[in-house]
């Protein structure tokens, strides 16, 4: 039998990937290979040496040499890869990374393992984006819509709660979780048949478009639908890309709709417009639809499931790619025809999804030498920015507007991008040498970033107190005056009763929020106190040390 050739430049790929001991994109190259060659044992054997990858780091750092660094960082990275549960193993070896390396008068390779490794811990201690609803009536959808009947007050200024942000954003989300469980399997005389709408897609990334927050898992069979591969619908052509994502519901969404969920953009911007040519917008615009949503639920997944966020990047990345093409393309077709994916606040939407897998890549993979530079963050921040000013949805005429609309849409991307250039700026401080006026100006600009992304969120949102604490660290830091650091530490006081009415239990309080909240609240009332002894004025510049 001749070999697939596309399958044996997947798994030369993945080989190269193994020796390089990236075993996540090993991984995943393997898996594309078996999708598209299921008969080749070698493959199987391939992915099965993952496992085995594991398994022989553990060996390597826990018996053979338990103070080897590399070993318990191979461990923890394919730990991080074959996690999909909240209680993550590679938090221990990451750890165990990090103690394994020297205390003092590291070499520059050292540091630069230091920095990767306590990205490692940071990213495995992170919540994974796996979580149930919690206790009825406590999570943030919930609570919100519990304050409805005062939100519509008259005297209300509505735009001002983030309830309406994410009680939107619940409705379309749960609309397509709802689609996905009423859709079922059934035998008939001709063989396997479908019932139920073929829409899950659409709410589950119009609601994780809105706000991310809004994603969770309140039933225990959720997970086993998105990886139903003995399902008689199991493809291994759409599960390629499908990986994460390959429910029932989905599988038949692409097949019924011919989306080129295995396909990369070249191929899909190529082919999109001969279908075009050939069969209408009737049957081009529900194809793409699928391709890009699908490709959205695969990074957005990978992200979270597994926190392999260069693969989110990835698959953003290609959304984007279309999305950018198809709307200078189509620029003047109308709506009905080209459906909604290629509207401003879809690709908006998607835009700050990407953005943020892009940080958390940074993140992963920190320092100059990143493969997700901190330059490209600060681009695409300027970029988002860029086309809000030019594309301001918000009525100029005093007329009402939808408050949860405008916010998912135009207020929180506009507030995500400037926190993005205060996070570049966070990150420049420390790569020029300390209290240099480079540094002090780099950590200046962060903080002054920050204050401006809390100011643009409503103050019962969450990201308002958490901005305005992440701003006031930095200016602090740089030699602010007393009086402006007081008054800021007083916004996030008064601010902190109003946002847990609505985010009192979510995954950025799983993260450790209301610690440096409460950090905070003890440094107001230190600085008061030390002000009322005369040990400072509200003039003095930061405080340094405490005087007794």
């Amino acid at each position: 039998m001749a070999e697939n050739v596309k399958a044996a430049q997947l798994k030369e790929e993945g080989n190269k990937f193994y020796v390089q001991q990236d075993y996540a994109q090993a991984h995943t190259k393997y898996t594309e290979a078996i999708a598209e060659d299921a008969t080749n044992a070698v493959l199987y054997a391939n992915r099965a040496a993952y496992q085995q990858a594991a398994d022989d780091a553990e060996k390597k750092a826990t018996k053979l040499d338990p103070c080897y660094a590399k070993a318990w960082a191979r461990l923890a990275t394919a730990q991080d890869a074959l996690t999909v549960s909240e209680n993550n193993p590679s938090v221990n070896a990451w750890q165990k990374a990090l103690d394994s390396l020297p205390k003092e008068n590291l070499t520059p390779a050292e540091l630069k393992q230091r920095g990767q490794y306590s990205a490692g811990l940071k990213a495995a201690k992170r919540p994974r984006i796996i979580r149930m609803s919690g206790i009825a009536g406590k999570t943030p959808w919930e609570c919100a819509a519990a304050m409805k009947p005062e939100l519509v007050e008259p005297k209300y200024e509505a735009v001002n709660s983030s309830a309406w942000v994410i009680m939107n954003a619940y409705e379309e989300f749960i609309g397509g979780v709802e689609s996905m469980k009423k859709f079922k399997k059934v035998m008939t005389p001709l063989g396997w048949s479908a019932t139920g709408r073929l829409d899950g897609l659409v709410g589950l990334t119009n609601g994780i478009i809105r706000d991310e927050r809004v994603f969770h898992i309140d039933d225990p069979n959720w997970l086993s639908m998105y990886n139903e591969q003995g399902s008689p619908y199991y493809c291994p052509k759409f599960y390629t890309i499908l990986k994460l994502t390959t429910f029932p519901i989905v599988i038949f969404e692409a097949q019924s709709k011919k989306a080129w969920v295995d396909a990369k953009p070249d191929v899909v911007i190529t082919e999109a417009q001969e279908r075009l040519r050939l069969q209408g917008w009737t049957a081009l615009h529900p194809a793409l639809s699928t391709t890009i949503r699908a490709w959205i639920m695969r990074g957005f997944l990978e992200g979270g499931l597994r926190r392999a966020k260069s693969v989110e990047v990835e698959f953003l990345g290609y959304a984007l790619e279309v999305l950018d093409w198809g709307s200078r393309v189509w620029k003047d077709v109308p709506k009905d025809d080209c459906g909604a994916i290629f509207q401003r606040t879809f690709i908006r939407g998607v835009r700050s999804l990407h953005i943020r897998a892009l940080m958390e890549a940074h993140g992963q993979d920190p320092g100059p030498d990143s493969k997700f530079p901190i330059e490209d963050i600060l681009e695409e921040a300027d970029d988002i920015l860029r086309e809000m000013r030019e594309h301001d949805p918000r009525p100029n005429d005093g007329s009402a507007y939808d408050p949860g609309f405008i916010s998912s849409f135009y207020i929180y991307p506009a507030a995500q991008a400037i926190s993005m250039k205060a996070y570049y700026h966070g990150q420049m401080a420390p790569r020029c040498h300390p209290d240099t006026d480079a540094a002090i100006d780099h950590l200046r600009k962060s903080g002054n970033f920050y204050i401006e992304a809390a100011d643009m969120y409503p103050e019962d949102d969450e990201n308002h107190a958490y901005f305005l604490n992440c701003g006031v660290q930095n200016l602090f830091r740089c030699g602010t005056p007393l009086r402006e650091t007081l008054a800021i530490l007083k916004r996030i006081r008064l601010a902190i009763p109003k946002m847990k009415r609505i985010w009192g239990s979510s995954a950025l309080f799983k993260e450790g929020r209301d610690e440096g909240l409460n950090r905070a609240l003890m440094m107001e009332k230190e600085a008061l106190d030390q002000i009322k002894k005369g040990n400072f004025t509200l003039d003095d510049l930061g405080m340094p040390e405490w005087k007794d």
